[in-house]
Order: C-alpha cells, then structure tokens, then sequence
C-alpha cells in the first residue's frame, strides 16, 4: 500500500517545499523501481515545479484545476524525469499548482473546494501504484492542510527554530495528535552550526512528544541555489544530502 506523508510547517518559509522536493528525489532515485509521487497542495505559493524542473508552459492540468471540477486528479500527473531523459532515467509524478497569479489570488481567497482533496491523493496513490506520495501542504491549518494530514499515514511537521514557530508547532502537534495518523516526525530546519544539536533535538521532543527525525543545519549552498534546482541532485556528496537521504529512508523504511 502506498505511504503518503504530508509535510507541514507553521508559517512559510520553513523550508517544507524545498524538504519535499529533495525527499522525494532521494527516494525517486534510491533503488531502481520505486514509485515516487508528489503533490504541491500549497496553492498560495507553488515553489515544486521550479524545484523539479517543470516549465509552467508544460501543464496540461494542475491541482487547482482538479479543484475547480474541470478534470480529474490523474490528469494533473506530470513525469519529471530525475535524469537524463533516457527510458531507464527514475522519474517522478509530480501534480503541480497553478503559479499564475490569479490562481493564486483564488488560494488566498480560499476560493477552491478542498473537501475531496485528501482521498483523491489516497486513490491517485493507488491508481498510479505508486510507494509513497508526498503532499506539499499549505502552511498552518486552513482547511486544504487539514484535509490532507488527515489522509496521510505520515504527517512530518517542519520546524524553525522561533517562538511564534514554537507557539505554532504546539497548536498543529494537538491536532495531529487527534487525527489517525500512524506515524507523527519532526524536523528541525535551519538550525545554526553553533547550537548543541543534541540539546536542540532534546528540547523539541519533550516540548511535543513526537520524533525528531532530524536536526538540519543552516547551509549557504542550499539557500543560494533557491529554487534552481534539486539541492540532493547537484550536490549528492553534501553532509546535508547525507542527512536528508536518512530522513528519507528513514520514513519509508529502507
């Protein structure tokens, strides 16, 4: 059965899409038949197809498309190829958001029925036989984020280091807490080198109660290459590849 995790965060800016492409590429390419699927549902901000490499020119459909009732989710599956293009080249099927700005006024305006968005990613997981789908949710807790950590099997909540962040963690961890969720992670993202990981990684799990998956540190190349490119892919030798290639593995158990 397809795991989907849903990854989450209290405000933007937290580093979830930038987590989200890089897992799913990590695991899109760590062994040859695995099926990778991603849904960028933060249609406030739609950052996975950049990441991906995905020209907005591409789209037939995208999820805001889906949601609008003028076509089904699987039409909104795009193939990215995770090299070079070749047959035996590991893709991924990524549903992207619509960037247009009037689409995304329309996000903010909460002017999209979300309701079925959580069981269409379950169904399209299973139709696409895929092994796991990652779910790029709005940050905080409107209603399309709610919806999706319902659904999911796995809910990663990505965490900065500050007090509104730690005010705002406490609040999502409650409500996952209430929802049936199989496994509930944490990573903490952006962390200074000078801190003592180990206190950090202390502190947020008796804060919350829930597993800290990770401690991600602040690193210069990640931040310069923005939303160029997959960070995992131009530098796979990273310590920072080393890390996030646990975490992925880590919550699909390979």
């Amino acid at each position: 059965m397809a795991q989907v995790i849903a990854v989450n965060t209290v405000h933007s800016g937290s580093g979830v899409s930038t987590t989200v492409a890089n897992l799913a590429a990590l695991l899109a390419t760590a062994q040859p038949g695995l099926r990778v699927g991603a849904v960028d549902a933060c249609l406030s901000a739609p950052t996975l197809h950049l990441l991906f490499g995905l020209r907005q020119a591409a789209f037939r459909f995208t999820l805001n498309d889906y949601l609008m009732g003028q076509c089904g989710l699987e039409d909104a599956v795009h193939r990215v190829s995770m090299g070079d293009d070749s047959p035996e080249s590991p893709t991924l099927l990524l549903v992207p958001a619509n960037p247009d700005p009037t689409a995304v006024a329309r996000a903010h305006h909460r002017a999209y029925d979300v309701e079925n968005l959580g069981e269409s990613c379950r169904r399209l997981a299973v139709d696409l036989g895929l092994d796991v789908l990652f779910i790029d949710t709005e940050a905080g807790l409107p209603p399309s984020t709610l919806i999706s950590l319902a659904a999911a099997h796995t809910v990663l909540l990505v965490l900065a280091l500050d007090k509104q962040q730690y005010q705002g963690a406490a609040r999502t961890v409650a409500v996952v807490d209430q929802l049936p969720v199989v496994r509930r992670n944490m990573i903490v993202n952006l962390v200074s080198p000078s801190l003592d990981y180990g206190n950090v990684q202390a502190q947020v799990t008796e804060s919350y109660g829930w597993d800290v998956t990770a401690i991600v540190p602040y690193c210069e190349e990640l931040v310069a290459l923005g939303s160029a490119s997959l960070f995992a892919l131009r530098y796979p030798a990273h310590p920072l590849t080393a890390i996030l290639r646990q975490v992925a593995q880590g919550l699909v158990g390979l």
